[in-house]
């Protein structure tokens, strides 16, 4: 499955187990392409960063090990690919739920 095709289905699918929170999606397209491709901003002060990867072991750009550490240690920031996507819908829900 392709990146954009994953990301598409991993935001129909949290949207759904999370409604009716309303959550607003900002994809990012920055000169800087080693910023995570999406955040998620939920009620209150919470939000998310995803770096999207269309599998495990596909390259990082440079740094992006860097803003996902910088920004998890702010609010919560992770690699998102289909091998942990279970995983991080229910960190998701989580966050956005407690």
């Amino acid at each position: 499955m392709l990146e954009s095709a994953f990301k598409k289905n991993f935001i129909t699918e949290l949207n759904v187990r999370l409604a009716p929170i309303d959550l607003e999606y900002i994809h990012t397209r920055s000169h800087n392409r080693s910023f995570p491709d999406l955040l998620i901003l939920g009620p209150g002060s919470t939000w998310a960063a995803l770096e999207f990867k269309a599998a495990e072991e596909a390259d990082h750009q440079p740094n992006q090990a860097w803003y996902i550490n910088r920004l998890n240690h702010w609010a919560y920031a992770t690699f998102m690919y289909p091998e942990n996507r279970e995983e991080v819908l229910g960190d998701l829900e989580k966050l956005f739920t407690s």
